[in-house]
């Protein structure tokens, strides 16, 4: 059965989220026009009709990272008054991006993106950017209302938080079911809050390392 006809805006978004599937499932790779047409219940010609290539479904997709990554910096500022709180809601938000089956690690470390057109890589760039310097701001705030240690540098601050929710989609990614992303994120959020709080607690429960005794002396 045919499916039934829907207007542009509402078929691109079917299509983008027929794409997005795709990729988390099977990477950029398997990302064609004739895949995308039958999970929208479509013949790829009909699909035509609302994106004009592969290349055009990419680029709307790298689109999205940008508005979602802005979505979650207003939610995270919503959640609290408090930066070190919002850093934490906000941490949580950006590794559901990734949770699962999730697109964008495949995405924005595909070669359709780092090899791709110039101007594509730019909108990630653009993207990752704007959203560095949305987390610095954060962090700046923070500093100035005493959430944040005073000697912590809002640029570099951002820098290492991009980096803990990337590192652990990235092993959750190749680690599949073996990998604990769960127990692996609440170590790394909570490490990374303790770091940023003017009165650092320990975060590390391991059992590598121990306090020394003092020596007694006789």
């Amino acid at each position: 059965m045919a499916a039934p006809k829907q207007s542009t805006e509402i078929r691109r978004a079917q299509i983008l989220r027929a794409a997005s599937d795709i990729v988390a499932r099977e990477g950029v790779a398997a990302l064609e026009v004739s895949a995308i047409a039958r999970r929208c219940g479509l013949v790829p010609s009909a699909l035509y009709r609302h994106v004009r290539s592969k290349d055009d479904v990419l680029d709307a997709l790298v689109g999205t990272l940008g508005a979602r990554l802005r979505e979650n910096v207003a939610s995270a500022r919503s959640t609290s008054s408090r930066a070190i709180e919002r850093l934490g809601r906000l941490f949580d938000l950006h590794l559901d991006m990734a949770r699962g089956r999730a697109p964008i690690p495949r995405l924005v470390f595909s070669e359709e993106v780092l090899g791709g057109p110039p101007a594509r890589r730019r909108k990630v760039l653009d993207a990752l950017s704007s959203y560095l310097a949305a987390v610095a701001k954060l962090v700046e705030e923070g500093v100035r209302a005493g959430d944040v240690r005073a000697d912590a540098d809002p640029a570099a601050v951002a820098g290492l938080f991009l980096g803990a929710v990337q590192h652990t989609a990235v092993l959750a990614l190749m680690g599949g079911a073996a990998f604990n992303r769960a127990a692996h994120a609440a170590r790394v959020r909570r490490t990374l809050l303790a770091l940023l709080s003017p009165d650092p607690r320990p975060a590390y429960r391991g059992g590598c390392s121990r306090t020394r005794r003092p020596r007694r002396h006789p």
